[in-house]
């Protein structure tokens, strides 16, 4: 039910053909077992993040969390860090978890910043954004940013490839968001 201009289609168009060019590599093994990996594990993150997607969508639509309520975000939060306590507390029974306090910190490293994104995609949505704009410009910034910090951090080169993924995926940004 959301207004679809041509400016909008096609960038989401541009959005996809840019996680297709920016998630790229050159296959350097050329065994059986790999290239089935290649296609699955792309598919699944999309589908797994459709399904995020949509039920943050879903949240909104049904005022289960009313003006990005931090309280919801805080019970998912809460129940997912339960979930893991579990999940360790039975890994450590069977004789397969060694603690690392490494994994704690980048356990808080990445849970903040994926709190207050979770938070904020709930905000816009609750103050009227289209989701068809706050979803492909949260997914594409999010592939922006890896390529920048893959780039200035682990040194990645990056292919002709690469660079047109990250050119229209900027383009796409602000065709979407126009």
């Amino acid at each position: 039910g959301e207004a679809a201009p041509i400016t909008k289609i096609f960038g989401i168009v541009l959005a996809v053909l840019s996680i297709v060019l920016l998630s790229y590599k050159k296959n350097k093994s050329d065994s059986p077992s790999h290239h089935g990996w290649v296609v699955f594990l792309p598919m699944t993150i999309f589908l797994g993040s459709c399904v995020v997607d949509s039920c943050l969508f879903l949240v909104v639509i049904e005022s289960w969390a009313p003006n990005g309520d931090i309280e919801f975000v805080s019970a998912l939060f809460f129940f997912g860090g339960v979930f893991g306590l579990i999940n360790l507390i039975i890994s450590s029974f069977n004789g397969k978890f060694l603690f690392q306090i490494k994994n704690v910190v980048g356990g808080f490293v990445l849970g903040i910043p994926n709190f207050f994104s979770i938070y904020l995609l709930l905000l816009l949505l609750a103050k009227g954004w289209d989701g068809s704009v706050v979803f492909p410009v949260n997914n594409v910034g999010v592939l922006i940013m890896a390529a920048i910090f893959g780039y200035v951090l682990f040194h990645e080169r990056w292919t002709k490839m690469t660079v047109a993924g990250f050119l229209l995926a900027c383009t796409s940004i602000v065709l979407i968001a126009i």
